[in-house]
């Protein structure tokens, strides 16, 4: 009797068959086991970029804050599309942000704060150069108009120690407080105007006062 030429063939049993799969289960596991831990290795996640927005440059401030203070409305709208924190602007020391941005204001308006850096964010700097289309521009992405520097220099308070009409008057339009909540030894925005000579601004702030009572 001829022999079957399907027995002369290798066959591969199903106890072969169940070690084989089981092999290949075993290393697609310590595939994704491998992956997993990469993902979450402290190191890896470390020292992943950061998004632009982020960064910031050798005086410390973000691309936006960098862009509110030199002006450019366009970098600054490209970045609030692109996500750019409308809180967070640089981290400064109160009285490198007093050098910087309140240069020549009486010290009377100054508040007295812990010497440590803290939040400033965009719009107070807005506030402080007096760009009053910039302010406009924060505001309608969503920046909180009573948002403080150090917890004392909300974006008014700053605009009216520096005469910024205009900047004041948008912020208040857009519902800032003419009183804020902060501790600048009872020295309001209109009582700074008036103290750095500023009466027009200090009168308009005592009509918005007067008229919210």
């Amino acid at each position: 009797m001829d022999d079957d030429p399907a027995t002369d063939e290798p066959q591969v049993g199903w106890l072969g068959l169940g070690l084989l799969g089981a092999v290949l289960v075993a290393l697609g596991a310590a595939a994704m086991l491998s992956s997993l831990t990469l993902s979450c290795d402290p190191e890896t996640t470390a020292t992943s970029p950061r998004p632009e927005s982020s960064n910031t440059d050798e005086q410390g401030d973000t691309p936006l804050l960098a862009a509110v203070r030199e002006g450019d409305l366009d970098a600054v709208e490209t970045l609030v599309d692109e996500g750019a924190d409308l809180i967070v602007g640089g981290s400064l020391a109160p009285g490198e942000f007093e050098e910087r941005f309140l240069d020549g204001t009486p010290d009377e308006i100054r508040p007295d704060l812990p010497d440590e850096p803290g939040n400033v964010p965009p719009l107070v700097v807005a506030a402080a150069t007096g760009n009053a289309e910039m302010v406009s521009a924060l505001l309608l992405a969503g920046a909180n108009p009573d948002l403080a520097a150090y917890g004392a220099y909300t974006p008014v308070y700053v605009a009216a120690a520096l005469g910024h009409a205009p900047v004041v008057m948008t912020l208040v339009n857009a519902g800032a407080a003419s009183v804020p909540d902060t501790p600048n030894n009872d020295v309001t925005p209109a009582i700074a105007a008036r103290i750095a000579d500023h009466e027009d601004i200090a009168d308009a702030l005592d009509v918005v006062t007067f008229a919210g009572q």
